[in-house]
Parts: C-alpha cells; sequence; structure tokens
C-alpha cells in the first residue's frame, strides 16, 4: 500500500471511514482556483493540496485535505517575505539504500528514511527541476537545471521500480510541437532529455471541410508498465490519442501510433492504483465538423471521462463521465467555459476512491470524488427527475477564434403532454425539436447521455412520435448533440417514424434497442409494459454495423458507452418533435437476435 494511503487511513476515524465507503458517483467536494497545472498533490504526512489561488482568486494559495477527500480548507502560501514557495510537487522516499524507490510500503512496520520533494518546471532559462528536502512551502529550495530549452511540463515527476525519476513536456516549434522525456538516474542531480521522434501530418478527413488548425503532440502523459516499458500518450488535432512505448526506460523511443481512444485537442491523465490497475482521465469526445471560416476545436471539451484497465491499457472499463458543467449550455459559454472540462490530475484516496482535479475557469474547475467502482456498473436508469442535467444537449452560435462558442440549451424537459393536468407535476420527459435560427452552427438539435461501456447492451425506452423521425444513434464516444455528421460517426445509427412502428402519432410505445459488437448488428423491437419476449412480427430494424468508409475510424470499437439522440428534421422547423420518457440501460451476456430478419 502507498504510505500516503496508509498515512491517511490512520488519521480517518471511523465515522469518517463509513462516509467514504459510501462514495460512488461522481461529487464535487471543492473548487479550486486558479487553473495550474501541476497543481494537485500529497503531503509525506498524507494531505491532500492543490495548488492555485485562494481568497476568491486574490492570493496565491493552496486547499487542504485531511479527511480522504471530502473537504477542503484554504490557505495561503506566502511568508511576510512573499518569497515564493517550492509548491506542488511529488515526494519521493528513500529506500535503505539510499535511493528513490516507488511509494510503495510493504507493509505499516516498515521503517522510512527520508525523502525528498521533487517539480519539473518550464522557466525563462530552461527546464528546471526544483527540489527540497523540507516541504512544499520551502522557499529555499534548490534548483537543478534538466536542459536550455523551455518545455510545458504539465504533470509532476514519477520514480520507476529502479528508482529513475521521470517526467514529459512539451514546447511550439512553428506550426508543430515537440515531446520531450527528461529522466535523471542520480536523484535529480544530472537530468538527460530524449526529444521524441515527430508525429505524422493529420490533413482533412471527412467529415472536416478544412485540415483541423491548433497543436499535435500536446500534454504527454506518461507512466511505466509493469514489464518495466514506458507508456506515452499525447494529444493532437486528429480525432484520437497517440501513443509513444520506450522497453529500455525511456532512453529511445518507437515511432507514434494511433490508439483506439478518441480525443481530439485535449490531453489524457495515467494513474496507478495500488492494485496495479490503470486509470485513464481524457475527454472520450470530438469535436464538431471544421468548415472554411469557423474553429470548432474546442467543442469537445463539455464532457471529461475516466476508465480502468486490467490489461495494462489494451482495453479499457467503464468510459464514464465524471463531470458536465453547468456552463456548457450558457449564452456565454465562450468566456465561462474556457478551455472546457480538461488537464486532469488525479489521486487514489482510502475506501476505494479517486480524487481527480479537472477544468481551467471557475465554472469548470473542480475536485470530485467518486469510487472506482463506479466504472463497472451494470445499468444506469434515466427518468428525467433531474431534468437533463444528466445529458449534453447544448447548441453553438457560430463565432470567430478558438474558445468553445457561446451555446443555448437544445432539448429540455417538459411535462409529459400526455398526462392529465393533476398528474402533470409527477412526471417529466424529453422534448427533442428542431427551430430556424440563422445563427447557430447546426439546427439539428439533439440530446447526448453516457452509459457504462459494454461489448453487449440494451436499451429500454419509451417514446413518442408527434412530428419529424427521431435519428438514435450509438457511439463509443460523445459526439456533439447537433452534429450534423453523426451518423457517420456512430457505429448503429438509424430514425424512426411513426409511419414505420405501426403507431399514429402521439402515442407513447416501449421500445428495446440490444446491441452486440461481437456480432456487428443491433436491432430495434417493440415492446409492451409487461415485458413479454420479444416475438418475431415485432422486429422494427435490423441495424447492421456501418462506418462511413470516409469516416477516421482506427480499429474497430469494443464497447459502446453512448445514447445519441436528434431530430432527424430535412425541414427547418419541427414543433412537435419527439417525446422521450423512461430510458434504461442494462448490459448483457447473450445476443439471441440473430434469426431475427
Amino acid at each position: 500500500m502507498n504510505r500516503y494511503l496508509q498515512k491517511m487511513e490512520r488519521s480517518i476515524d471511523e465515522k469518517m471511514h463509513q462516509v467514504l465507503e459510501k462514495v460512488h458517483l461522481p461529487q464535487q467536494v471543492a473548487i479550486p482556483c486558479g487553473g495550474v497545472r501541476p497543481a494537485l498533490c500529497v503531503t509525506e504526512q498524507g494531505e491532500i493540496r492543490c495548488y492555485g489561488l485562494v481568497d476568491g482568486g486574490r492570493a496565491p494559495g493552496y486547499l487542504s485535505g485531511i479527511d480522504g477527500g471530502m473537504s477542503f480548507k484554504e490557505y495561503y502560501v506566502h511568508n511576510s517575505k512573499k518569497q515564493d514557495v517550492l509548491g506542488a510537487a511529488a515526494y519521493f522516499a528513500y529506500n535503505a539504500a539510499g535511493t528513490f524507490a516507488q511509494d510503495d510500503a510493504k507493509d505499516d512496520e516498515e521503517s522510512e528514511h527520508g525523502g525528498r520533494y521533487f517539480r519539473f518546471e518550464g522557466t525563462t532559462s530552461g527546464t528546471v527541476c526544483r527540489y527540497s528536502d523540507i516541504g512544499m512551502n520551502d522557499t529555499a529550495y534548490h534548483t537543478a537545471q534538466i536542459c536550455d530549452t523551455c518545455y510545458h511540463v504539465d504533470m509532476l515527476p514519477r520514480v520507476t521500480k529502479n528508482g529513475r525519476i521521470y517526467a514529459a513536456g512539451w514546447r511550439r516549434v512553428g506550426e508543430s510541437n515537440e515531446t520531450a522525456f527528461f529522466f535523471s538516474d542520480d536523484g535529480g542531480m544530472h537530468f538527460t532529455t530524449v526529444v521524441l521522434p515527430s508525429l505524422p501530418a493529420f490533413p482533412a478527413v471527412y467529415p472536416d471541410r478544412v485540415q483541423r488548425p491548433l497543436p499535435k503532440g500536446t500534454c504527454p502523459t506518461v507512466i511505466e508498465r509493469l514489464d518495466g516499458s514506458m507508456w506515452m500518450l499525447v494529444a493532437t488535432s486528429d480525432s484520437y490519442l497517440w501513443e509513444y512505448v520506450s522497453t529500455d526506460g525511456g532512453n529511445h523511443w518507437e515511432k507514434p501510433r494511433r490508439t483506439t481512444l478518441h480525443g481530439s485537442y485535449t490531453g489524457a491523465y495515467l494513474l496507478r492504483l495500488q492494485d496495479n490497475r490503470l486509470l485513464l482521465f481524457w475527454n472520450n469526445t470530438d469535436p464538431m465538423p471544421t468548415c472554411v471560416g469557423v474553429d470548432t476545436s474546442l467543442t469537445n471539451r463539455d464532457a471529461c471521462h475516466c476508465a480502468v484497465s486490467v490489461d495494462e491499457g489494451k482495453s479499457w472499463i467503464g468510459q464514464r463521465e465524471l463531470f458536465l458543467p453547468a456552463c456548457r449550455t450558457y449564452a456565454d459559454g465562450m468566456l465561462r467555459c474556457g478551455n472546457g472540462v480538461s488537464d486532469f490530475e488525479a489521486l487514489e484516496m482510502p475506501d476505494g476512491n479517486v480524487l481527480v482535479h479537472v477544468g481551467t475557469t471557475p465554472d469548470t474547475e473542480r475536485l470530485i470524488l467518486f469510487c472506482v467502482d463506479y466504472l463497472n456498473d451494470e445499468g444506469r436508469v434515466e427518468d428525467f427527475l433531474d431534468g437533463v442535467y444528466y445529458f449534453s444537449t447544448q447548441s453553438y452560435f457560430r463565432a470567430n477564434g478558438s474558445k468553445g462558442f457561446n451555446r443555448i440549451p437544445g432539448p429540455v424537459a417538459v411535462q409529459d403532454p400526455q398526462t392529465v393536468p393533476k398528474e402533470r407535476d409527477k412526471r417529466e420527459v424529453l422534448h427533442i425539436y428542431r427551430y430556424t435560427d440563422d445563427r447557430l452552427l447546426s439546427e439539428q438539435m439533439g440530446a447526448v447521455q453516457n452509459f457504462p461501456a459494454w461489448e453487449m447492451g440494451e436499451i429500454t425506452l419509451e417514446v413518442m412520435l408527434s412530428g419529424a423521425p427521431l435519428r438514435i444513434s450509438l457511439c463509443d464516444h460523445w459526439i456533439n448533440p447537433s452534429d450534423p455528421c453523426v451518423e457517420e460517426k456512430s457505429v448503429f445509427s438509424f430514425t424512426m417514424d411513426y409511419l414505420d412502428t405501426w403507431r399514429t402519432p402521439d402515442v407513447w410505445a416501449t421500445y428495446k434497442i440490444a446491441y452486440s459488437l461481437k456480432h456487428q448488428k443491433a436491432v430495434v423491437i417493440r415492446v409492451d409494459m409487461s415485458e413479454e419476449d420479444y416475438l418475431p412480427d415485432r422486429l422494427l430494424h435490423n441495424v447492421l454495423f456501418s462506418v462511413h468508409p470516409n469516416h477516421r475510424i482506427s480499429p474497430l470499437p469494443r464497447t459502446l458507452s453512448y445514447l445519441h439522440l436528434q431530430t432527424a428534421s430535412k425541414d427547418r422547423v419541427d414543433e412537435k418533435g419527439s417525446y422521450i420518457g423512461r430510458i434504461e440501460y442494462r448490459s448483457i451476456d447473450s445476443f439471441p437476435y440473430m434469426d431475427l430478419h
């Protein structure tokens, strides 16, 4: 067990442990200020700190927590002489041989031999290592030169099983970027910088009309695998994260490869848990298609995700949303959302929990606590008791610049039009429609919801079709609600019209969507409220796996994790639209629908 986890657990009383054991869904526990990285860290004594600004953003300081991530207090960091302190840093303990070791105590009785705090930083004189034997508030910290080139270092350094201290950084070079790996084998006294092979060019690929702007190879995250190899993920303007691998501890790196992890323009963060599982934090999203004169590069930062791997990143479980900021539908979203819910840091907490730092503005920056078991949920139910809180529904106004655009809410939760007046306060449903507004980037109103990632699953939903057809799509990543190309970006996509569902308009009906990536097939079946076994004559759609030939799909997805609902209206106005009632998601172990035609 990590030493800091041992110390945290000793300092937390039984009542607080009972509170921490009940944590499951992601919950916001604090609102940091400053948007700086790195910021989240833990002291030798097990105190959690998140550096930035305090006192309403008026002074440098940090949030401090000592109860497993449930609560935090503000503290200033400057002393009377206003000297800079070391700030957020990683603590590495010495072993008996006097070298640094991974923070892994074999038992409670293991003696400690002291340690040192490290942070890497880009400055005007190059990239440096700052370190202290005292602590993060040390004003007399030491500095060692890493290299004469200034790199952005967004992560705290880490240490390998063999005691190598390492981190990664990036810098802008002309119209491109350069990624570098730094390491020291003598406790931080001398460093080696390795520049990684450059990434290829990313030309415009359908449905983009022009080449995506902004960088490639930024915001690297790197971790040591159990076999001793190093694994790095970097952000690009491609639709996927790219990876680098080194089999000699970081001395040499293989050519970069595209991963199966969606994510454009945004970096990721890798965290090793004490049971050796890997956690991945990233934006499993895709921006709006690019077009001439409009930069859509930051229209994919309104949702952030986490997944867990038990096979060193070969496959991932979960792909769950952690945070949907309220500003995602604000009219002044360009200002309020900034760079969105990106830039991740995380720490393992007691009782199976994880604390993650995400966001860059007062409306998006949060400390979020959740249980890792949340990623293994076998189902989800949506009844709109919280309105559209758990949906993405925003539409964008056209604008210049590279921020996330101003927005308006799309589909909203309304009273069920079929309930009698005295019962209308007992049920709300989702209304998906279309109206004309030439200021919008797309008039295709839609709603998007995340569910646990499964290879095979069933989605049961109540639908009332009143106007234009409804497009229903199943995806392995978040696609903008108003994206006009959702059909091409999805794994399964079909339209539903009351004319081909054997129903008249304005009548509620229940449908089941069952899918299997193993069989590359999905079916849509009409069911009734008695949940009888399906009958062949109730089959409505037989949807085959389909990927647009020009789509930038990498290897075929292994799981699906998103339901995307959108108006399929070809007219500019569809006031009646469609209504969505209760939605239930569940995983299935078999797919007994192959013989349905």
